[in-house]
Order: C-alpha cells, then structure tokens, then sequence
C-alpha cells in the first residue's frame, strides 16, 4: 500500500484546505499520513482514516536551535514510516521537510507554495539578511524535490528570478479548487437586504452591482488591486 504523508504547519490548514485530497487519496486505497502540530482539528481527521505524527513548528520564529529541532522530528518520522510520497505544505515544512525527506530517502517529495511569507511581502529582499538565509534555505531544500506546486505564477517568476527552481520541477495550477457542495451559492433574502439598507440609510438609488472583498486587511492580500 502506497504511504503518502501531508506536512503542515497547521491542523487547521489540513482539514479546511486538503480535506478533498485525503478523501480522493483514502479512496483510492493509499495509507494517508498527516504531519503537523497537534490542534483541535486533528481528532476530525483521524476519524476520517487518516494517521497522525505530531511535530513542533514555530512559524514565524528565527530560532535555529528550534528549525532544527524541526529538522530532526522530521527525519525521525519520515524514517520510521517509510513513506513512498512526502507532499508538504508552507515554508518550514516544505524547506526542513524537503531535507528531512531527502535524508531518509523518500523516492518522491512534492511541495506546494501556498504564498511567500512574510519575509518576503512585508520586507522585500533588499538589505533582508533573514529573506536573503530564506531563499539560501529553499535553493538548497528544493534541489530535492520531484515537483514545486505554484498557484500564483508572480510567486513563480520570483522562485525562478532568485534562481530557488528548476522550472522543469515548477507546475503551475489555476486554483486548489473549491469544494461546491459545502460551499454552494444560496438564495438571497432580498427583503432582508431592503431591510438593512434601510436601516443603516443607504439612499436606494445605488449601482446594479455591488462588489465585496472577502480578506484579511493586508496590503498584500490584494487591498490595493481591489480598491
């Protein structure tokens, strides 16, 4: 039986976002692993099917004594469990896990980049020490890997501008997906929007269309695009 492990930082990430790649992988028979922090979300997915190895991840620290320590946990799972696929997730999982997997030996390791961090969008690279120590780190962690996921080809042209990818091992996806079942569009109460607009003296003469965002208020969540 094929044994496929998803690294994250979070539980949280693993049940929200890979919920529909651990049930296609259950389905189709593999041994799923998950590898993350434990959290409230970690029982949930074990009922799902899937095994269950805890590690510490202090996502934004710069303590190497910590990273290595990472580094080590991961190792001792991956050499355990012998997994024939390594697929992780955000920074320090995909930089210490692609070296922890190259060092046990697992024949496939792939990474997703999910988004830079914010070493890179909230400082840049320009006198960064800690940016410039990041991309040393994954020049050196994605010589490993079978194969890089981008969804954000800016993301892409960056990655191959510093020279961190080989992009013959880059694969560019359009989107993860969405789940249309859990989320699916729903009727609107109309008369319960007349009712706010009324409320809050919105006059009634208003454009056909209104556009929202849905994000963090982060500059670089696309505030600037949006306004």
């Amino acid at each position: 039986m094929l044994k496929i492990a998803l690294v994250s930082n979070t539980d949280f990430s693993l049940y929200n976002f890979r919920m529909g790649i651990i049930e296609v992988l259950l389905k189709k028979g593999y041994s799923v692993h998950i590898v993350c922090p434990y959290g409230r979300y970690v029982e949930k997915l074990k009922k799902k099917g899937v095994h269950y190895s805890p590690i510490d991840v202090d996502r934004k620290g710069t303590n190497p004594i910590k990273d290595l320590k990472l580094l080590w946990q991961l190792y001792r799972i991956f050499k355990r469990e012998k997994f024939d696929v390594v697929h992780s997730f955000t920074i320090k999982p995909n930089i210490y896990g692609n070296i922890a997997a190259k060092l046990a030996e697992v024949p496939v390791i792939i990474n997703s980049v999910t988004g830079l961090g914010y070493v890179f969008t909230e400082k840049g690279l320009r006198n960064n020490v800690l940016g410039w120590i990041v991309v040393g780190l994954y020049k050196i962690a994605f010589k490993f890997s079978s194969k890089v996921i981008f969804l954000n080809i800016d993301d892409l042209e960056l990655f191959k501008r510093y020279k961190i990818i080989n992009k013959d091992k880059a694969v560019l996806i359009k989107s993860e997906g969405v789940n249309t079942e859990k989320f699916s569009p729903q009727n609107i109460n109309k008369t319960g929007i007349e009712n706010l607009y009324n409320e809050l003296k919105i006059p009634q003469h208003r454009p056909s269309a209104i556009v929202t965002l849905i994000a963090r208020l982060i500059w670089h969540k696309g505030i600037r695009e949006f306004v």
